[in-house]
Order: structure tokens, then C-alpha cells, then sequence
């Protein structure tokens, strides 16, 4: 009797364990591989958080030397006719943009995503398009500066998986100080104060200890089931509706002339921002600065861009970016000069935020920088209050489309953990 209520109890739970093991890790569940032209519709959705997570599809899609992967967050899905996939597809260039961003993905998502293609964007050209929002801090009441900012725990849980976190640690040398760095900086997430085994891996690797071969057992075996995973569920939950490159394209002119397109860009700005006086799009300013409006009226006078843990992580990324030999073209948009006047946000501190931008990637050798900070108040350079519009994506596609026909720069990467990683260089108001 007493074995027959145990199995009652417990067999169900067997079974069950036993027909996951079975569906993951069956030869049924193999890595669908997907044509050139699904991957080209991939390319064109950074919204979709299933094609930003999955393995499958950015190692298939990354694998074709035609991408040209661009990372940001939300301006990469503010599409319109001269967003730089329409542009790149209507005037036929040698290159396919492949958008890799989302709302709150900043430089740490972005170094997860890119430490699982190490081998694909080896020696590859990148775009990098910083958002000045991601280094926001605020002052307490004390008048004291917070130095947190940076990526929040929802962002991180929603972009950085688990499986990443142990692809990571597998490769993760714990002498080395962005270890230590990295390391400390992810155990204050909840995600990994949640897991006992990501914690305990973190904290030896935090200390500068080595994993020793029973946890790296563990973890292998934690990692191939999660790539399983992966694997079977990326092919349940992929998005079915795109976005129609071909239907943007149509408003464009058939030849490329730069002229024609900034006074078609300025024309189309015009008619679709009428609602209000700041050169907002008419939509975004219904809809997302709707009832908020009174409200943000010096809103942001102390607002400051200077002292996030951002540019910590970004560091981060930068010795991934030069241990992978990446030359890449960084990009620091402007907020719109309107709104910030209306808002009390400082032309000021946003000029003392690209210096100091300017200052961390020169210094360090990264010396393709794109400072779009004084076209703040271009009309329709942007398409509402931080996000590039349409004039200011036709500015940006002229820099991309010079540096695309660049040969590749000679490295000359000059690493500086020692002050880009250290909490005084957070502190650094005007470099």
C-alpha cells in the first residue's frame, strides 16, 4: 500500500521529468535552419524579444557577412521611409542592416549578445547607437548623487537569459579584473539572487576564485539543457507579422540624392508633426505625451547624464568589442532642442556627456565617433522627444554608408580598466 501511494504521489512528477528530458533532448528537436529571406525579416525586428534572445537565429543570421548588425534600443523600431534598412534595401548597398536593440537594452544587454557570437562578429564592422536616457541619475533629496543608474533588474531579466549568464561563466577567467567587475555587478540583480547556482558561481568568480570541476560539471550540464531549450521553444514562439520594407520604400525617389531626400525628409517631418510645436510626431505626442504634458514642464532641469553606472558597463563592452577586434561606429544622438527647453533639460550637460562619451572611447583607442549632440534643434532630426527622425537618420546613413566603403582601421586599442572601471570616473562631471 505504501508503495503504490508513493508512486501515486511522485510517479505523475516522474513521468512528466522523464517526457521533458525526452522532448529536449530527443534528435527530433534539432536547430531548425531558417532561408536568407526569413533572416532578412529577422533583421528588420528588433521589437520582438524572441528574435533578440534566440541563439538560433542570430548565429544562422550573423553567420551571412552581408549584416551589418546595428545595436541600440527603441529608435531602431521608429521605422519610417528613411530609417537605415529602408534606405539600405531602396538604394541596393552592399550591406543589410541587422537590428539588434529593444526598449532598455543597454551596453550590458548588449555585451551578453554579443559574448554568444564572438566567433560570427569576429573581426566585423558594428554600429553602436548610445541612448542618453541609459545614463540617467537622479540627486536624493540630500543633494547627494546616486551612482546606480544604469540597466534595472526588469530590463536585465527580460534580455540577458539565463542561458547566457552560463555561456558567460564557462568562459569567464577569474583573474581577470572585468571578471571581478562583472561578476560583482551581476549579483546585484534579482534574477541571480534568486538562483542559488548562478549566485554561487558569481560569488567565487567575484572573489577571483577558480570554479572547481564538480560545478563546472553542473553547469555544463545546466547549459545543454537550456541550449535545448532554446532550441525547441525559439521555434513555438517566433513573431508571424513583420515589418514591409517594400511599402517604405515606395516614398523614396528611385535615385539617391541627398539633397532631394533631406527636403523630402523635411517635407514629411513637417506635415506629420502639426499637433504640436516642438517637431513631435503627431502620433507620439497624442499617445505617449498625452496627459503628462503639464506635468514635464521643467520636469527635468536637474536631470543629469554624467554618473551612471552605464558608463561602467559600457567599459565592459568596449574590452569585448576590442578583445573580439570589432571596429565599430559609435553614435550619440541628440534630445530634441524644443522639448528640452520646455522640459529644463541642459544643452550644457548634454554637451559634458558627449565629452565624456568622447573621452572614454578616444583615449581608448575607438576613434569612429559620430556626435550628433548639437543638431538638437534641426528640424525634424528627430522623430519626438530622443528618438532620431527622419532627417536625422538620412544624416546618419551618410556616415554609415563612408565608413562601410572604409577599410577595416588598424587596432590600436589602448584598454584603461583601471579608470573607466573605477567608481571615481562615475563621478567625473567635465573631462
Amino acid at each position: 500500500m505504501r508503495k503504490t501511494s508513493v508512486f501515486k504521489a511522485f510517479g505523475p512528477l516522474f513521468c512528466a521529468f522523464i517526457l521533458v528530458a525526452i522532448l529536449l533532448f530527443s534528435p527530433l528537436n534539432k536547430t531548425h535552419r531558417y532561408t536568407e529571406k526569413e533572416t532578412d525579416k529577422f533583421a528588420n525586428l528588433p521589437q520582438s524579444i524572441e528574435v533578440f534572445t534566440s541563439d538560433n537565429i542570430k548565429h544562422q543570421a550573423l553567420e551571412n557577412k552581408k549584416y551589418l548588425p546595428i545595436m541600440g534600443s527603441s529608435e531602431l523600431f521608429k521605422f519610417d521611409s528613411f530609417h537605415p534598412s529602408v534606405l539600405a534595401a531602396k538604394y541596393q548597398r552592399d550591406y543589410a542592416p541587422f537590428l539588434i536593440g529593444f526598449n532598455g537594452a543597454h551596453s550590458l544587454a548588449h555585451y551578453f549578445y554579443m559574448d554568444g557570437l564572438k566567433n560570427e562578429l569576429n573581426h566585423r564592422k558594428l554600429i553602436f547607437i548610445f541612448s542618453p536616457q541609459w545614463f540617467k541619475t537622479k540627486k536624493s533629496k540630500q543633494g547627494e548623487i546616486s551612482l546606480h543608474g544604469g540597466m534595472v533588474s526588469s530590463a536585465f531579466k527580460r534580455y540577458v537569459t539565463t542561458k547566457d549568464l552560463y555561456h558567460y561563466i564557462k568562459s569567464a577567467d577569474p583573474s581577470d579584473i572585468t571578471t571581478k567587475f562583472m561578476a560583482k555587478r551581476l549579483l546585484k540583480f534579482s534574477l541571480i539572487k534568486g538562483d542559488f547556482l548562478l549566485r554561487k558561481n558569481l560569488t567565487l568568480l567575484a572573489h577571483g576564485k577558480k570554479l572547481d570541476m564538480s560545478l563546472k560539471a553542473i553547469n555544463s550540464l545546466q547549459y545543454n539543457f537550456l541550449e535545448a531549450e532554446d532550441a525547441l521553444f525559439q521555434k513555438l514562439f517566433l513573431p508571424v507579422s513583420f515589418v514591409n520594407i517594400k511599402d517604405l520604400e515606395k516614398k523614396l525617389p528611385n535615385k539617391y540624392d541627398q539633397k532631394k531626400l533631406d527636403h523630402l525628409a523635411y517635407k514629411l517631418g513637417k506635415k506629420q508633426s502639426k499637433s504640436n510645436p516642438y517637431g513631435i510626431n503627431d502620433f507620439f505626442f497624442k499617445y505617449e505625451v498625452g496627459k503628462g504634458f503639464k506635468k514635464m514642464k521643467n520636469a527635468q532641469i536637474k536631470t543629469n547624464f554624467l554618473h551612471g553606472m552605464e558608463y561602467n558597463d559600457l567599459q565592459l563592452l568596449l574590452n569585448l568589442f576590442a578583445k573580439n577586434h570589432n571596429d565599430v561606429l559609435f553614435v550619440i544622438p541628440p534630445v530634441n532642442g524644443k522639448w528640452m527647453k520646455y522640459t529644463g533639460l541642459r544643452q550644457s550637460m548634454m554637451k559634458k556627456f558627449s565629452k565624456k562619451i568622447k573621452y572614454q572611447l578616444n583615449s581608448q583607442g575607438f576613434n569612429n565617433v559620430v556626435d550628433f549632440v548639437g543638431c538638437n534643434n534641426e528640424p525634424y532630426f528627430m522623430y519626438d522627444t530622443i528618438h532620431i527622425g527622419k532627417r536625422g537618420w538620412l544624416a546618419l546613413d551618410q556616415k554609415i554608408t563612408k565608413f562601410m566603403k572604409k577599410a577595416n582601421a588598424p587596432e590600436n586599442y589602448q584598454i584603461n580598466n583601471q579608470e573607466f572601471l573605477s567608481k571615481g570616473w562615475l563621478e567625473v562631471d567635465n573631462h
